[in-house]
């Protein structure tokens, strides 16, 4: 299968000192701040994670990555979110200044940023609508993405030389499309098109998939397109930025290492989904995942409340 349908996706003395230390003496209080507080940037104490809470969602930058989860209810001192696609409660205790957020890893202490950075803008890059590339310049750029894909994929089993060229890549198509556009099949072909795809999925640039969305959606209506690839960026953005994915095509393993499918919007319709788009029926996608990546282990399917 190919390697994109899926989602890919101290000592205990110390540990217990340092939980002590961050949260403080045994016995202390702490209150449980209201929506309004929450409201805007913060940052995490001495790290670089950084968060905006907004009325629905809770944007996130980590480790240079930016997402979305989803607010789906408040309770007194816990946000229930989608995050990355999954159900999850967050606990959070402190005032409108400093709080101390646990995600279910351990509490860590955020302070409240005095404005909102640039890092944590989840909105579509500002490009330019496409613009003539002189032939040159274009059989380059065309050579050059394709290198680079194969790069990326030769690098898979050195996580070390892989994160370089991943970084790498996405800088290089950054400057490419903020010049031209996005990569399109009419000017730069099939394969130089789903190589950019590609690198922005691969480098989780969700600001570059979005922009590629509805190109890509195009280029498979009218341009021969990879529709495989339409419906694998349509789930990466729709989990990315804090949703249920709509074609089951991203798939995750729990804490036991056994693989599921990242919840679906609607179960029942999935099908009917992927047959409007004219790619494989679920079942045959979930057993050629299982053989790739699993040796022929089923994949389990989550059920609607998840």
């Amino acid at each position: 299968m190919p390697r994109w349908m899926y989602r890919s996706r101290l000592r205990l003395a110390a540990a217990l000192m340092g939980a002590l230390l961050l949260l403080g003496p045994v016995g202390a209080e702490e209150s449980c701040p209201p929506a309004a507080a929450l409201q805007g940037a913060w940052a995490e104490h001495g790290g670089e994670s950084q968060l905006r809470f907004e009325g629905d969602r809770v944007v996130l930058w980590e480790k240079g990555v930016l997402r979305a989860a989803s607010i789906l209810r408040r309770e007194p001192c816990r946000l229930v979110v989608r995050d990355q696609g999954v159900l999850s409660t967050w606990t959070l205790k402190g005032d409108e200044h400093a709080l101390h957020l646990d995600r279910g890893k351990g509490a860590v202490a955020i302070d409240r940023l005095p404005q909102i950075p640039a890092t944590l803008d989840i909105s579509p890059l500002p490009l330019p609508p496409p613009r003539p590339v002189p032939p040159d310049t274009l059989k380059a750029i065309v050579a050059e993405l394709r290198a680079r894909d194969d790069r990326d994929q030769a690098a898979l089993a050195d996580k070390a030389l892989r994160a370089t060229v991943v970084a790498d890549n996405i800088r290089y198509l950054r400057d490419v499309v903020g010049r031209y556009g996005w990569i399109d099949i009419p000017r730069f072909g099939k394969a130089a098109a789903a190589a950019a795809i590609f690198i922005a999925k691969h480098a989780d640039d969700v600001r570059l998939m979005q922009d590629a969305l509805p190109i890509a959606e195009r280029d498979a209506k009218e341009n021969g397109g990879g529709k495989e690839i339409v419906s694998v960026l349509v789930d990466e953005v729709l989990i990315t930025t804090g949703h249920k994915q709509k074609y089951g095509t991203q798939i995750d393993e729990d804490e036991h290492g056994r693989p599921f499918v990242i919840p679906v919007e609607d179960p029942a319709k999935v099908d009917q989904y992927r047959k409007e788009l004219g790619i494989l029926p679920w079942a045959d996608y979930l057993k050629k995942a299982s053989q790739a990546l699993y040796h022929g282990t089923p994949i389990r399917i989550p059920g609607p409340e998840e």
